[in-house]
């Protein structure tokens, strides 16, 4: 009897040996998997840009696996930046290998996925509203406005309703756009044939100037087609008028806002063309 208890008995313990060994070695081979698909330099690059076009201020930035904060620093890839622990902070960057959700107590303020590694800004929920100057990081009111009428779309995670639109090329949303390793946080937005897209941002806090960054994804530009446009108001008084020419690279252009520096004042982008083929249009804007 005693014998047979130890006989099951050692089964059982080679059965265990046997599943510990196997965890171990589907937890080795996903993350070497995962090491594997470490981000290259160009990819460094990328999120270096990705972080000063979308206001980085000298938060912490903080890795998962922690084991990209030695690629991130090798080479000062990331030479300059705040590669500190985050101890209490009310707000933080947070480069990963995964999307995943932030800890409790903090949300996800901004979000963008750089080749194969993610970019987050976390902010306490506490914090308040600290985001950066670039306009485009909050929420617009959108208004596609036509003879036909005015339809309004709700913007929310970054992106239009599907009730706003039929074709991809049609959704207005937040993304990635870049030129000879110049990426920019921007807000695609595709004109569309007799209408009107009008963005309105409220109090919004400004400065002595407003800094707009316009671009044409690079794969619809062929040097012949339709500039587009952009109305600029503030407080109802259009400022200046920006034109995107069907040229590579990105277009900078600055209105001048001393009026208003200092102040709370409501900003309106009205954008159109008079051909809306291959019109795939970003823009950005910074009070900064």
């Amino acid at each position: 009897m005693v014998g047979r208890y130890r006989q099951s008995l050692g089964k059982m313990v080679a059965i265990v040996v046997l599943l510990i060994y196997v965890m171990l070695a589907i937890t080795f081979l996903i993350n070497y998997r995962t090491y594997l698909n470490r981000p290259g330099d160009q990819t460094w690059d990328l999120a270096k840009q990705y972080l000063l076009n979308a206001g980085y201020g000298m938060e912490p930035i903080q890795f998962n696996p922690d084991w990209l904060k030695n690629y991130a620093s090798d080479w000062g890839r990331l030479q300059g930046f705040n590669l500190s622990a985050c101890n209490g902070c009310q707000s933080y960057w947070l480069i990963s290998m995964v999307d995943e959700q932030p800890q409790k107590g903090y949300a996800t303020i901004q979000n963008s996925r750089v080749n194969n590694i993610y970019v987050n800004q976390i902010q306490a929920n506490n914090a308040g509203n600290t985001r950066p100057k670039n306009i485009i990081l909050f929420d617009p009111k959108i208004t596609i406005s036509s003879l036909g009428g005015n339809i309004s779309c709700p913007f929310s995670d970054g992106t239009i309703g599907p009730e706003c639109y039929s074709e991809d090329w049609q959704k207005i949303e937040r993304m990635t756009m870049t030129f000879g390793g110049d990426s920019r946080l921007c807000l695609f937005v595709h004109p569309r044939n007799n209408k009107n897209i009008i963005l309105e941002y409220p109090e919004v806090k400004m400065s002595g100037k407003i800094t707009f960054s316009t671009a044409i994804s690079q794969d619809m530009i062929s040097g012949d087609m339709a500039q587009v446009y952009a109305d600029i108001y503030v407080n109802g008084e259009q400022i200046g008028k920006l034109s995107q020419e069907d040229v590579p690279g990105w277009k900078i252009t600055a209105l001048d806002t001393t009026k208003y520096s200092g102040q709370k004042a409501d900003v309106k982008l009205v954008v159109y063309t008079n051909d809306d083929r291959r019109r795939h249009y970003c823009i950005t804007a910074n009070t900064g």
